[in-house]
């Protein structure tokens, strides 16, 4: 009797659910990383937790792809860039609408009422409408005016990279050597260093686009990665996709030398991550429903987590000596108010807008 597949490709409620994993430990990893007080353990799981930013650029780059591939099917050459220039206005459409809401909150309610004018962020007089106007569009990098807002930048970035990744990912055997130029990424060795522009517009951009690539070429070969993955026993790639991931948490903490070798870790984690939660839910049969909730809300939770924490309730977050109390208050307040920020939206109308 032979055994029934299993579907290992990523379904909507398992992208959830790894971006819920992932903001658990988006928001882990900015309470504790940078301080020993709540014990050494502690702190070395929150540095491990920088894998979030892996995990959501990952999932993004495979959902990207998957919605993509529907709507640029067997069609010519002139309707495909059309198509193209279409799903990068619609996909820039939702993030900023986002954003633009959280932002036209946060940044006033800093600068009037908690004593955090644009100058702090920004810096001279000269500088703050220019810096502003970049922050505005998510260009502003590490010094917007809320500090994790660095992400934008690198998310932009990769958006309008996003058709080229998509088809360098098409053909097996390039995709293979576009994959091992990101990870190896041989600046060095490149004459005229002609892709050291990509570094200066954002810095970021090299050590996080291979991972946000892998995710793009897992949705493009899912079929193949499927068939693969099906040779095994899903128990098995459970069982082995968990301990893989456990030994790789020890890697980056043993062996990373530097920030860049930490981030190629965190790429291969995050596939071991996902991998692990796929086959437990199909094994399962478990939908996992809270991680799942928490991904919805995961770029709300993203975009004002840091103000709750450094700016609005710093004394009141750490104002117990346990971590897993700390963060539940963190998580519980930032759920809420991300709930209550929706609740509001909808009854405004406001997702018409996407349409």
């Amino acid at each position: 009797m032979t055994k029934e597949p299993v579907d290992f490709r990523i379904s909507l409620a398992e992208t959830n659910i790894i971006k819920g994993i992932a903001i658990c430990a988006m928001l882990f990893h900015h309470l504790f990383f940078e301080t020993d007080t709540y014990g050494f353990f502690t702190q070395q799981v929150a540095i491990i937790c920088k894998v979030c930013v892996s995990m959501f650029l990952f999932v993004s780059g495979y959902g990207l792809a998957i919605q993509y591939s529907k709507q640029a099917k067997q069609i010519s050459i002139p309707l495909k860039i059309i198509c193209t220039i279409k799903f990068l206005l619609k996909r820039f459409r939702k993030f900023y609408l986002n954003y633009w809401v959280i932002f036209a909150l946060l940044v006033p309610l800093g600068v009037f009422a908690l004593g955090r004018p644009l100058s702090v962020a920004y810096g001279t007089e000269t500088a703050i409408w220019q810096n502003l106007i970049k922050d505005i569009f998510g260009i502003q990098g590490g010094d917007s005016y809320i500090i994790t807002w660095w992400f934008n930048a690198l998310i932009i970035s990769l958006y309008l990279l996003f058709p080229i990744l998509y088809w360098l990912m098409g053909n097996g055997l390039i995709a293979i050597g576009a994959l091992t130029l990101l990870l190896l990424w041989p600046r060095d060795y490149i004459v005229g260093n002609f892709f050291y522009i990509f570094e200066l517009w954002n810095s970021n951009l090299i050590i996080f686009s291979f991972v946000f690539t892998f995710g793009i070429f897992a949705a493009r070969h899912s079929d193949l990665l499927n068939k693969i993955l099906n040779k095994i026993r899903a128990q098995a790639v459970l069982i082995l996709s968990f301990f893989i991931s456990v030994g790789l948490c020890f890697a980056r903490q043993i062996w990373a030398e530097c920030y860049a070798d930490a981030i190629t870790i965190d790429a291969f984690l995050t596939v071991f991550i996902a991998l692990s939660v796929i086959s437990f839910c199909r094994l399962t049969k478990l939908q996992i429903k809270p991680l799942a909730l928490l991904g919805k809300h995961s770029m709300n939770i993203y975009l004002f987590h840091t103000f709750l924490l450094m700016y609005f309730f710093p004394k009141f977050m750490y104002g117990t000596n346990f971590p897993l109390l700390i963060f539940a208050a963190l998580l519980g307040e930032s759920l809420i108010i991300s709930m209550l920020l929706e609740f509001a939206k909808k009854k405004l109308g406001f997702y018409k807008l996407y349409v």
